[in-house]
């Protein structure tokens, strides 16, 4: 939490720690932003929404590297991932005990389930892309 408020890092929501009856409660600031599930309830997912996540997913990756912050702590759920102004925004969870992985996996399933199938470059991206991206990612993992 103290490495979360002093630096920022870019991707990530900003949250604010509180411990309140001997428990830890953690509070978002999602002012202005929608969540991936609120998102695509409306709407489609589209080729260019496929792109723009795994882009800012590697990012956020690698800013988890960058201030030596636990990856496995960042929620994938839909409900947790939030959208503004063409960026996502991840919640990092410090009591997480998720495997990130898997966790992106599942992920990668209800991005197949909301994708425009009538968009051709879309369904190919959420088919083919996202499983390659999940190879290239396992391999990175291990």
């Amino acid at each position: 939490m103290k490495m979360l408020k002093a630096n920022s890092p870019e991707g990530f929501l900003k949250v604010a720690g509180r411990g309140m009856n001997g428990s830890s409660y953690y509070d978002y600031d999602v002012s202005g932003k929608i969540s991936m599930q609120a998102m695509y309830t409306r709407a489609k997912l589209k080729a260019e929404d496929i792109r723009q996540f795994m882009y800012q997913f590697g990012n956020v990756l690698k800013e988890t590297g960058k201030y030596l912050l636990d990856i496995h702590c960042i929620l994938l759920e839909p409900e947790y991932i939030f959208y503004e102004e063409g960026q996502f925004f991840f919640c990092y969870y410090p009591p997480a005990t998720q495997d990130l992985w898997e966790k992106f996996h599942v992920l990668t399933e209800y991005m197949v389930k909301v994708a425009d199938y009538e968009e051709e470059e879309c369904v190919r991206l959420a088919f083919c892309c996202i499983r390659e991206r999940w190879k290239k990612i396992t391999v990175w993992r291990n």
